[in-house]
């Protein structure tokens, strides 16, 4: 039964991901984002592979007042994904830490820059002609984007993420994903 493990993984994060969402004010999912993207052309024909993800996120509670008005946070980033490239499917469970630096104030538009870098738990080490040699991967990501409202409830926002398992074994051709969101804050 090829593949069983990963789905059984894959099956547990999904379940995790429910538990946490109707969980008491301990466990709060502070915010959720869906997010697709379109992978870099690493693929045959230079057809890029495509990607869809939904994240929760767990709020740290500490900020740190950079100037009078931007400030420095961060975040805890649980994320599923799927990817495709027409002919195979590849799905991904992780974790991220993500810090964020971002513009203070009642304005109805806050910008802000982002960094994360995690773990994942990939379902195949296949993805069209690509080997990714382990199923565990480390996925890192830049970003920007726009928190909107007086409240900044709502995001919308570009990450450059990337897939790889940092050198740990050969071969490690890493795939690179252009990912829009869009988020919502409880």
């Amino acid at each position: 039964m090829a593949g069983y493990p990963h789905t059984c993984v894959l099956r547990v994060w999904t379940a995790l991901f429910l538990v946490l969402c109707l969980s008491g004010p301990a466990y709060a999912v502070d915010s959720v984002h869906v997010a697709i993207g379109d992978g870099e052309e690493h693929l045959p024909g230079n057809t890029p592979g495509r990607m869809a993800q939904i994240a929760l996120r767990w709020d740290w509670d500490k900020r740190w007042q950079a100037t009078e008005t931007w400030w420095a946070d961060g975040f805890w980033e649980g994320e599923l994904s799927h990817f495709e490239d027409g002919t195979q499917n590849l799905q991904a469970a992780g974790l991220a830490a993500v810090l964020r630096l971002g513009s203070a104030g009642k304005r109805p538009v806050h910008p802000y820059m982002e960094a994360g870098f995690g773990l994942q738990l990939i379902t195949s080490t296949h993805f069209g002609p690509t080997e990714l040699s382990t199923d565990f991967q480390f996925g890192s990501h830049l970003g920007f984007g726009l928190r909107l409202g007086t409240e900044a409830r709502h995001e919308l926002g570009y990450r450059l993420w990337h897939l790889s398992n940092a050198g740990l074994k050969n071969p490690n051709p890493g795939l690179n994903f252009h990912v829009l969101y869009f988020g919502i804050r409880f």
